[in-house]
């Protein structure tokens, strides 16, 4: 949820800024912001998901919809690469959160892989 807030914020920091509903549809076509409109489209469903009765009403198929933040956080990254002024401090924020999802990940397999053997 504070993702999709933190997003909304930042959209409608965006559009302000803007103020020229022509130039937002101009630089729509641009990669930078595909990428930033589609993690924000994203994280509609999981925003609007992410009460305790939808858990209870979506049942089994929750968790698959809720994977759907990896998607929106690789977009967000390429949206933030593809628009920094310094794209390699992007790129090094980006490397250092990829480690700790890999750490994570490594972490889950081995745990799963222990509750196997016993």
């Amino acid at each position: 949820m504070a993702s999709f807030a933190y997003a909304v914020a930042h959209t409608l920091v965006y559009v302000f800024k803007k103020q020229d509903l022509l130039l937002i549809v101009q630089e729509a076509a641009e990669p930078w912001l595909w990428a930033g409109w589609l993690a924000l489209l994203a994280f509609i469903p999981l925003a609007v998901t992410s009460t305790d009765a939808a858990v209870r009403a979506l049942r089994q198929w929750w968790k698959p919809l809720h994977r759907l933040v990896y998607v929106a956080a690789v977009l967000v990254f390429v949206h933030w690469a593809l628009s920094a002024f310094d794209p390699l401090i992007a790129y090094l924020n980006i490397a250092v959160l990829a480690a700790l999802e890999a750490v994570r990940v490594g972490l889950q397999l081995s745990q799963r892989a222990s509750r196997r053997s016993r």
